[in-house]
């Protein structure tokens, strides 16, 4: 019987978790014989655990401003923004954490906390010895980063209250990776699927957020005219590629999108439980209109539609289906254009009516002096509008 409790706890202690130790950071900044350790904890959705950064140091004692101004500016993945006061130091503001190393902190999966005093959100610290998440208190904010002391073996805890009076719950500590080459940014070379001619290039990013969704899609769309909008762009993509199916109507303000439509299984059919369909307003959602000047830079909501928003060279319109809150997923082109897989289905499309409508939002069969949107309807059963101009 004393062989059997013997066996049961030496494997029980086998399968507890090794405590974590400094031995076990991959990533460190600084140079020097002395140590310490900053952990920082976003209480975001999908992050099971604090990130350990490392920091060496040569002075007995050194302060907390430059251990993580170091940590920060060697770790690519790591952002940290705030203020800097003349008296008391840098102040952070927010940490952000580029999850999928691809040079974006604003994707769906990255962490990011903001210190937000309308719902009490802030980032908390405290100065701990041990790595052990139970022997830790609650963090507090008394001390400026630059007035607190850290020393050899210091562990300095960052951590993200999301709001007023919620809990202080710690995970587990696990090391920051080391940092590696991030993935390549998107860009519009990237794009395989193009629709249009001319010298400038501009791209169409879809994002219907749905569960079978991995990407982003991004089309591509050449033109020349100084007054190509984000409408002539989206109606252009939607008559150049069978698969995918734009909804819009024309009023007195241009083209209104209410829905986008892709063909996922390529048959012709925009209604399978594989295809990306969604549509609606204020209820079950709306289909948010965002812009760029590249795709190097940030999404902005728009504050003009889609037919008053001026194309340039390199810009990218963004349209992303939700109810307020928005979240970028990583950005893949869509196929190039290609026929659909039934037989005997032809996707070439033919005229079956033009309209002209008057910015009063007056149909006429001919064209208004002055500027036209023009509706083209196709024999399929889609719709295509221009903007048109007569003198």
């Amino acid at each position: 019987m004393k062989k059997i409790l013997l066996l049961c706890a030496l494997v029980c202690a086998s399968v507890v978790a090794k405590a974590f130790t400094t031995d076990d950071i991959n990533f460190w900044a600084g140079s020097g014989r002395f140590t310490a350790t900053m952990v920082i904890q976003w209480n975001a959705n999908g992050e099971t655990n604090a990130l350990a950064f490392g920091y060496r140091f040569n002075t007995p004692e050194t302060n907390l401003e430059t251990m993580m101004k170091a940590i920060a500016d060697e770790h690519p993945q790591l952002k940290m923004e705030g203020v800097e006061n003349p008296q008391i130091g840098f102040t952070p503001s927010s940490f952000s954490w580029d999850t999928n190393n691809n040079g974006s902190f604003d994707d769906a999966v990255d962490l990011t906390g903001v210190k937000d005093q309308t719902k009490g959100a802030y980032w908390a610290t405290q100065v701990n010895t041990s790595f052990d998440p139970a022997t830790w208190t609650a963090p507090t904010t008394s001390t400026p980063p630059r007035f607190t002391s850290i020393k050899n073996g210091s562990i300095v805890g960052w951590y993200f209250v999301p709001e007023k009076d919620a809990p202080v719950v710690w995970k587990q500590v696990v090391s920051a990776p080391l940092p590696s080459d991030p993935v390549p940014s998107f860009s519009l070379d990237d794009i395989k699927n193009w629709t249009g001619t001319g010298s400038k290039r501009a791209a169409m990013v879809l994002q219907w957020n749905a569960e079978s969704e991995q990407n982003a899609m991004a089309f591509g769309y050449r033109f020349d005219s100084d007054d190509a909008t984000g409408a002539d762009m989206a109606l252009a993509i939607d008559a150049a590629n069978p698969r995918l199916q734009v909804v819009s109507s024309t009023g007195a303000y241009g083209v209104f999108i209410t829905s986008f439509k892709w063909d996922t299984d390529n048959n012709g059919s925009f209604d399978d439980p594989t295809d990306l369909n969604t549509a609606g307003f204020a209820t079950s959602g709306y289909w948010g209109y965002f812009t760029k000047a590249s795709f190097g830079d940030e999404w902005a909501y728009s504050n003009v539609g889609a037919s008053s928003r001026k194309l340039t060279d390199g810009c990218v319109d963004g349209w992303n289906f939700g109810n307020g809150t928005v979240t970028w997923k990583q950005i893949a082109s869509a196929p190039a254009n290609e026929s659909t897989g039934i037989d005997g289905v032809a996707t070439a499309k033919s005229v079956a009516s033009v309209r002209y409508y008057n910015l009063q939002g007056v149909a006429s069969s001919t064209p208004f002096s002055g500027v036209n949107v023009v509706v083209t309807s196709y024999t399929d059963g889609t719709t295509a509008t221009t903007k048109q101009i007569v003198k």
